[in-house]
């Protein structure tokens, strides 16, 4: 029954919808709501065709808005903004230094590759797949190492031991954090997904 009336919904009201923006009627095509049919003319196709590209691109900005609707990471609509644009920035990653010192009780940070105790003038903290890679800053694949192990790492994907390592990582972290936050919600969907393996493996091919 609820499938019947979408059906029914969706041939009688939204064609007709996609008339309408912002309270003005685009008269692009006609609709035969008797017959159930949509005509264009000719000099709508072609102008559809004309601007093709860009209507290719808002409404795949569009689909992946909504997705985020369901999926907070990895900000696909925030990626493809950047990536159309070619105006991909990096942001500061020192928020994110608030999570990760729940790690380190004894307030001593430790390099995520080596294990040696890192100090505040060599700190960095590094995507452990590439940013490169992945186009985002998240939690779930952010760690302390020495600037000097992350320049030397550069755009390298990690090992499988690395990956295995990360995934502990992220379990731990998350039973630290407070879960009435933003970033325990993205941090709980990468582990209950399975991010870390997920991406390492397709950007493997």
């Amino acid at each position: 029954m609820i499938l019947k009336n979408i059906a029914r919904t969706l041939k009688q009201d939204v064609c007709w919808r996609f008339k309408n923006l912002n309270r003005e009627t685009y008269e692009i095509y006609d609709l035969d709501r008797n017959e159930g049919k949509v005509f264009i003319n000719k000099n709508d196709v072609l102008t559809l065709k004309e601007y093709s590209d860009f209507l290719f691109t808002v409404i795949n900005y569009r689909w992946t808005q909504m997705l985020e609707g369901f999926n907070y990471s990895p900000r696909i609509s925030r990626k493809v903004r950047a990536i159309d644009e070619n105006n991909i920035k990096r942001t500061s990653l020192k928020k994110f230094h608030q999570h990760l010192d729940l790690m380190f009780e004894d307030g001593k940070r430790k390099c995520f590759y080596c294990g040696e105790n890192i100090n505040d003038n060599e700190i960095s903290v590094d995507h452990v797949i590439p940013w490169s890679y992945m186009f985002s800053d998240d939690l779930w694949n952010l760690v302390y190492c020495h600037k000097g192990e992350n320049s030397e790492k550069s755009n390298l994907l990690p090992t499988e031991e690395d990956i295995t390592r990360l995934e502990e990582r992220n379990n731990q972290l998350l039973e630290r954090m407070q879960n009435n936050t933003k970033d325990y919600d993205q941090l709980q969907i990468a582990v209950e997904k399975d991010y870390v393996k997920k991406f390492w493996i397709s950007f493997k091919g």
